[in-house]
């Protein structure tokens, strides 16, 4: 059996029990939607960036904001460009769907929310461990949703994942041999009081 047979098979164990409780459909139609979490996870890394009068915690935190936007940037950038290499249908394009939500038209693979998600938990994870590990939590139970709601493969989620975390990862190591970067940016946010 290959990888697209498993993933298939894995995709309709989860995507065929839609309908059979309310309450989850519910819940996963709130999870899977465009804003919940990406809205939560947002005002969440402004609050981090805006929230502390302590210079030392403010560095610290702004910095792992930019670790998060920075490799939001990056992950965006490696989905895209895979995108234009690699086109993977939807699920619902293949298989007999049961749709919690719009159909997407961009590639399955790939899973951009899932990179996005991962990327900003990751950043969040250099300055805050407990935080992060929720953000974890969060950015599975978004890309599952994604599954059970019938707009991408597990393998699409996992991928995404993959990308973001090792984005913010590389964004890191960058960040650490050229320390100038991220203090320039936060220089020229203070110059226009925005940090």
């Amino acid at each position: 059996m290959d990888i697209t047979s498993i993933d298939k098979e894995i995709f309709s164990l989860i995507n065929g029990h839609v309908g059979s409780y309310k309450w989850l459909d519910t819940l996963v139609g709130l999870l899977v939607s465009d804003y919940l979490i990406p809205v939560s996870f947002s005002l969440l890394l402004l609050s981090i960036w805006i929230g502390w009068k302590d210079d030392v915690m403010r560095d610290r935190n702004q910095t792992g904001v930019l670790l998060s936007i920075f490799g939001v940037i990056t992950a965006n950038a490696i989905v895209k460009i895979m995108n234009l290499i690699f086109f993977r249908p939807r699920p619902f394009d293949e298989l007999d769907v049961n749709l919690l939500f719009y159909m997407p038209t961009d590639s399955s693979f790939p899973s951009n929310p899932a990179a996005v998600a991962f990327a900003i938990a990751t950043g969040i994870f250099h300055i805050n461990k407990k935080l992060a590990i929720s953000m974890y939590l969060l950015s599975a139970l978004y890309g599952l949703s994604r599954i059970y709601a019938g707009v991408c493969y597990p393998t699409d989620l996992i991928a995404g994942m993959a990308i973001g975390i090792l984005s913010v990862i590389t964004i890191r190591i960058f960040f650490y041999y050229m320390k100038w970067i991220p203090s320039l940016i936060l220089n020229q946010a203070r110059n226009f009081y925005l940090a």
